[in-house]
């Protein structure tokens, strides 16, 4: 079984990307999922960057992207 991460990748108000990755993600991802986990990060700013919106949703298993959402 190959290890799946998610990436989300968001642009802050300095116009700077940061990252999030989660690692050893269950299958099967559901894209909508995703997305509005990245929206509710956006919203809610848990991590403390001042992110003003995503810009890309990548999953990837093993060492391909089988996901990428722009």
């Amino acid at each position: 079984m190959t290890e799946t991460k998610v990436e989300i990748a968001f642009l802050d108000m300095f116009n700077k990307v940061s990252r999030f990755r989660l690692n050893n993600v269950k299958q099967p991802v559901d894209a909508l999922k995703v997305q509005a986990l990245a929206d509710f990060m956006v919203a809610n700013d848990p991590l403390g960057k001042s992110v003003v919106k995503w810009t890309e949703i990548k999953m990837i298993e093993g060492t391909e992207t089988v996901l990428n959402v722009k």
